[in-house]
């Protein structure tokens, strides 16, 4: 069965599913993030969680193990399934399988990148929803996320307010629920809120976060780039987002390069890799600026902006970061 965030935040302690399959880009992480988040709140105390990270190669002998026996305390056993992309066709399989085996005491929850209509009409995705629930979110469920988070301090927006709020933070979630936090500590209890108040209580992030840095490197405006760098680098776990967003973007545009290769029309390759906002014009012109070669050294000089942060190697993290910028809208890197 497929349901709404909303549906599902609205579910009570005695009625949460015990099997759960959340799909989502990797833009909207943090919606999944909140949505367990509230689906392990519900559990209180009394949960044995586990977390996966799985790949192809992942054995599901443990999970099975798990599901077979019996708690001494009673507890719930959560266990989290995080794909980077979806199941194989073997783990389709294997997971076909495990669903009948669940229990009261077990709850597994599966992550997957965002699934297509085909997909979703799928085999292994009918027989999961006849165990449990689907829950597909997109940036249209920001919104709700917002509504939910200011709930328990009654808490209202007005229209206006509620699109300033969405438009400053570009909807992403991270943002949002900072500046969320802001307003439950500033705001009294019971508030109504418009406008002005969102301006005053709240930072405008539109100018500087790190999908205004990828949208200035893809378009190759430099100086936009290194003026939003000033602003959202601060400290070497600043990095962390930088390296995550320039390792999706270069893995993006050689993807389209690739695909260009067997079908010239841009815009169906687009749709093919899934790519939704600005990125949907600006990733087709920084392909066409950039050439393979190119892209290969931008790659390594990303790895090893990675062995950076983490200190393996030794190196000014930003200076690094500007190099790889200059590269990226094809200007002189020094």
């Amino acid at each position: 069965m497929q349901i709404t965030l909303n549906e599902f935040l609205k579910l009570e302690s005695n009625n949460t599913p015990k099997l759960l399959l959340i799909n989502a880009s990797e833009e909207c992480t943090p919606l999944i993030i909140y949505a367990l988040d509230n689906l392990k709140n519900k559990f209180g105390g009394a949960s044995n969680i586990i977390k996966f990270n799985v790949d192809r190669f992942f054995n599901f002998q443990e999970i099975k193990q798990i599901l077979n026996s019996k708690s001494l305390f009673d507890e719930n056993n959560y266990i989290e399934l995080n794909y980077k992309t979806k199941p194989t066709l073997e783990h389709q399989a294997i997971l076909n399988d495990i669903y009948p085996m669940l229990s009261s005491q077990n709850t597994l929850v599966i992550t997957t990148e965002k699934l297509n209509k085909r997909d979703l009409s799928s085999k292994w995705v009918n027989s999961l929803s006849q165990y449990g629930i689907i829950l597909n979110l997109d940036e249209s469920n920001f919104t709700t996320l917002i509504n939910h988070a200011l709930s328990p301090y009654e808490i209202t927006l007005e229209k206006d307010a509620l699109q300033l709020l969405l438009e400053q933070n570009q909807a992403n979630a991270n943002q949002i629920i900072q500046e969320l936090t802001k307003l439950t500590l500033s705001c009294p209890k019971g508030s109504k809120l418009n406008i002005e108040d969102i301006k005053t209580h709240t930072t405008n992030n539109s100018q500087f976060n790190i999908y205004k840095l990828s949208n200035a490197y893809l378009s190759g405006n430099l100086l936009q780039c290194l003026k939003i760098l000033d602003n959202i680098y601060q400290a070497a776990e600043d990095a962390i987002l930088i390296h995550w967003m320039l390792n999706e973007d270069l893995k993006k545009l050689i993807k389209i390069k690739a695909k260009l290769k067997v079908n010239n029309n841009v815009a169906q390759v687009i749709r093919e890799i899934g790519v939704w906002g600005d990125a949907v014009n600006l990733l087709p012109i920084a392909q066409s600026r950039l050439s393979y070669n190119d892209l290969i050294l931008i790659f390594e000089l990303n790895s090893q902006l990675e062995f950076i942060i983490k200190g393996v190697k030794t190196g000014n993290i930003k200076q690094h970061v500007t190099s790889i910028l200059k590269h990226l809208c094809n200007k002189e890197a020094t």
